[in-house]
């Protein structure tokens, strides 16, 4: 699924929440402030708003985060069908459609070449096993750019055992996920929680507005 396909099923998914949320905020804010007091109607009004002031800034957000993730930490954004996140030295790992096989390779290199499987990063050193239908294992110094094919496991351990390496290959989905998450996404995380909460504060405070000037305009001394 392209990516611009996920974004119009986010779209319109987000407005059916907006919406929602704005009949429950509205609704909330009517039977909190009964009795019709100055500013009521403004409060009603404002909080039918909020969810989809919310949409555009979770949109705004997400777009920033897109755009520092590809330009300045070669990430993908988070959404469609390409997974890519950068390697030690310039290497990239990328997987398209599904999230079980991918490819190594130079952030300059159009043609990826075989497919693989399972990875394992070791300092300067990638290890990885090709597809069952591939088939092999290599290893590469990501500094020099020598890469070493091998026909079994055992070739590659006795190569990898002499450079300190223990062998332990993984599935390259928790390799990505090992490489993909950054100080940059948490702060993203927390800039898409910021509106929600926030919104939650002003509606809260606006409805103890609006119900403490129906209550001073009841003691009101006549």
């Amino acid at each position: 699924m392209g990516i611009g396909i996920v974004l119009l099923f986010w779209l319109f998914a987000g407005i059916i929440a907006a919406a929602i949320g704005a009949v429950v905020l509205a609704v909330g804010m009517t039977v909190l402030t009964r009795k019709g007091q100055e500013g009521r109607r403004g409060a009603i009004v404002m909080s039918a708003a909020l969810p989809f002031i919310g949409l555009l800034w979770f949109a705004g957000v997400f777009v920033f985060q897109a755009t520092v993730n590809a330009v300045v930490f070669q990430r993908d954004p988070g959404l469609g069908d390409a997974w890519v996140t950068p390697l030690p030295n310039g290497y990239h790992l990328t997987m398209i459609d599904v999230t079980d096989r991918g490819w190594v390779h130079k952030s300059t290199q159009m043609e990826m070449g075989p497919q693989i499987s399972d990875l394992q990063i070791a300092d300067r050193y990638i290890l990885a096993r090709y597809t069952s239908e591939t088939g092999g294992y290599f290893l590469l110094d990501t500094v020099t750019g020598k890469h070493q094919e091998f026909a079994d496991v055992n070739q590659l351990q006795m190569t990898a055992k002499p450079l300190g390496i223990s062998l332990n290959l993984e599935p390259i989905n928790t390799v990505y996920g090992r490489y993909r998450n950054s100080w940059f996404d948490y702060l993203v995380l927390l800039l898409f929680l910021a509106y929600p909460v926030g919104a939650l504060v002003v509606w809260v405070r606006r409805v103890r507005r609006v119900r403490q000037e129906r209550e001073e305009l009841f003691f009101e001394p006549t």
